[in-house]
């Protein structure tokens, strides 16, 4: 599959990033199994599942989740 699972998880300004996990919560009503998550310039772009053509650079995280975080809009 070409997956650098080696790859330095870095916050780029340039480029996209293409993040791959077991599981990749977008939702409540929507999870991915085997799901990919491409990030540009600080946003989410894509969301996908697995049996795609992925960039040779995709962060593999493994068994892992990639969900969405807890943001504390009061500071």
């Amino acid at each position: 599959m070409g997956i650098n699972q080696n790859h330095p998880s870095t916050l780029s300004s340039q480029g996209a990033t293409t993040h791959r996990a077991r599981w990749v919560i977008i939702d409540s009503q929507r999870i991915l199994e085997n799901g990919y998550v491409t990030v540009a310039n600080g946003s989410i772009q894509s969301f996908s599942t697995g049996g795609r053509d992925v960039p040779a650079d995709t962060i593999d995280h493994g068994e892992g989740v990639i969900m969405p975080a807890l943001v504390n809009a009061h500071v």
